[in-house]
């Protein structure tokens, strides 16, 4: 099995943002978008000063026989705090504190250990990797690099939209 992280990336928000609906959307994108399947491995939630979050995602996908896709979401959340605002009458609610996610995409070659079973199989998968798929591994490579490009683009584009949303209201 070999592993090569293609992409690692962070974002940070501070200010107000609806959490719930954040992670409802990262999540849905994620899965509706790359057809990975979606794990929380972990997460922790204590109250001091506000609520404080840690979690985890891992996601993945078996994209052929030989290659898997990974994708893991890191999320740490501090301070966040439930705030009400008015807006055109209504009385709304959202979320103020800090936000950050950290996004790693990595590409898994014979995920299955099949050619780790002797020296001869992992001799022919060297000769295999270097002169059959090369241009078949860089491809996956740069098509995992696009979801989670694409991934970290949108999930910033909602929280900028949620920050414009505050832009118009009084918290």
């Amino acid at each position: 099995m070999k592993k090569k992280e293609v992409f690692e990336s962070k974002l940070k928000n501070t200010g107000p943002v609806n959490f719930k609906e954040l992670y409802n959307f990262c999540y849905d994108w994620l899965s509706d978008e790359t057809n990975l399947i979606i794990a929380e491995t972990s997460y922790v939630e204590k109250i001091a000063n506000g609520k404080n979050i840690e979690a985890t995602w891992n996601a993945f996908r078996k994209v052929t026989d030989y290659f898997k896709y990974t994708i893991e979401v890191k999320w740490r959340v501090v301070g966040l705090k439930d705030v009400e605002y008015q807006k055109d009458g209504k009385k709304l609610k959202t979320n103020t504190g800090s936000i950050e996610m950290k996004v790693k995409g990595t590409v898994i070659r014979d995920y299955e250990g099949k050619f780790d079973t002797s020296q001869f199989k992992s001799w022919m998968n060297k000769i295999y990797e270097k002169w059959l798929i090369k241009a078949r591994i860089e491809q996956f490579e740069d098509q995992l690099l696009d979801f989670c490009d694409e991934f970290v683009d949108q999930s910033k584009a909602f929280m900028e939209t949620e920050a414009q949303k505050a832009k118009s209201i009084d918290l």
